[in-house]
């Protein structure tokens, strides 16, 4: 099984809201038990990080619970297109991959929101606005506050805005996509993660950061198809033999086929009411009677801080893809994308795809402090050794007008 696994039970009644103040015997144990196994994992970085601000708690939303506030049908909703082609690219293969669609959550003056049959003043955040709790300061999250400022640290960490690298990343996975069966190439990011799919396998891939979601939507909607395609030859598999045995035998049950995205972003409300449209409208917008089974095993949402929800995964909990844009905003984000790559890319095989500029002018952060960042970091795992992350430059944009941008692959190997 190559599915990540948290300290607790997902298909199980999960707690909503992980805090570090639960004092139950049950969780103090699998507490003990995390970090005991986090202890033969070790980094410098880790003895000396500390966290300087209050963080929004850690909370892993209900999918279903999500879905049962949506009344009015994807069809009916309103939205955009967002090309997954750069303007100066003119790959006919790529020309033929469909675009992503985007939610329109700020765009009409007016809109229907899709979890009422009223029609409401569109903003980027529900009309009852977000409040958090930082640092013992009640704050109001409301659309003045987003169209104000790209960042409030602690409490909005942009989520609502399109950032220019999440298109540079969908981009190049659509440039994958369009080079996936030719196996004359040397390497393809998509491949491994997308074949698992297909051969009945398990895959798992992190969007880190997500926001709007582009680029976990991108993977989703390729699972997606290939578990449409498999799921037609099982049926006539089983049409065919007309017994549900075989179904366990020959590895056909769907419960044993399902590649997982996380998506992760540090406000609940960004994985509420945009990145959960935006999957929407690009995997099971044709599904009648709003079935989203698809969704509820494919998928899982995480809120808060990364970190803590790191240190939720047991130690063994290693990705195929990890995507990242626009997550190394600042000196301390670029360190904290740095740790994650480490604990939780599979050693050699899998893929970390970090979109970032190449220097965050005012906050810090960037190619550069990510590169010294990773030469200084090692993870050492018992009995296996110590490693390091390999950093390379896939492709740098410069458009003579703008931040150059750069797109990393990262893998996590032996030192």
């Amino acid at each position: 099984m190559t599915t990540f696994k948290f300290s607790f039970d997902l298909n199980s009644s999960a707690p909503p809201i992980m805090s570090s103040n639960n004092n139950t015997s049950t969780s103090e144990e699998k507490l003990t038990n995390r970090h005991h196994h986090r202890q033969q994992q070790q980094s410098s970085y880790e003895t000396v990080r500390k966290t300087t601000t209050n963080k929004l708690p850690l909370q892993i939303l209900n999918i279903s619970d999500l879905l049962s506030r949506i009344k009015i049908p994807p069809k009916d909703w309103k939205y955009d297109t967002v090309p997954l082609v750069h303007s100066n690219h003119y790959r006919n293969e790529l020309n033929k991959i469909d675009p992503l669609r985007r939610f329109m959550n700020n765009t009409n003056k007016e809109k229907t929101n899709p979890i009422s049959n009223n029609t409401t003043t569109t903003t980027s955040i529900p009309e009852t606005c977000i409040q958090t709790t930082t640092n013992n300061i009640a704050t109001i999250v409301n659309q003045e506050i987003v169209e104000k400022t790209d960042i409030l640290p602690g409490i909005y960490e942009g989520g609502l805005k399109v950032w220019e690298c999440s298109i540079d990343l969908c981009c190049h996975l659509a440039d994958e996509l369009s080079t996936l069966d030719n196996y004359d190439s040397k390497h393809n990011d998509l491949r491994y993660v997308l074949q698992q799919q297909t051969d009945g396998g398990r895959s798992t891939t992190w969007d880190i950061g997500c926001g709007n979601g582009f680029a976990g939507c991108f993977i989703l909607r390729e699972l997606y198809k290939r578990q449409q395609q498999k799921q037609q030859q099982d049926n006539s598999v089983l049409s065919k033999q007309k017994t549900n045995d075989l179904c366990t035998k020959n590895g056909l049950s769907n419960n044993n086929t399902n590649s997982n995205v996380l998506f992760s972003d540090y406000n609940d409300f960004v994985l509420r009411d945009v990145t959960l449209y935006n999957i929407i409208l690009n995997t099971t917008m044709s599904i009648k009677n709003n079935n989203y089974e698809f969704l509820k095993t494919f998928t899982t949402f995480a809120a808060g801080d990364w970190m803590n929800l790191s240190d939720q995964f047991l130690s063994d909990s290693r990705f195929d893809l990890l995507l990242g844009a626009d997550v190394t905003y600042s000196v301390s984000s670029t360190k904290d994308i740095v740790m994650l790559l480490l604990r939780h890319l599979k050693i050699e095989t899998g893929i970390g795809l970090i979109a970032t500029k190449r220097y965050y002018f005012g906050v810090g952060g960037g190619t550069d402090v990510l590169n010294e960042a990773a030469r200084k970091e090692r993870i050492c795992i018992k009995s296996e050794g110590t490693f390091k992350l390999k950093i390379e430059v896939i492709q740098t944009y410069n458009c003579g007008r703008s931040n150059i941008r750069d797109l990393l692959r990262v893998r996590c190997v032996p030192e």
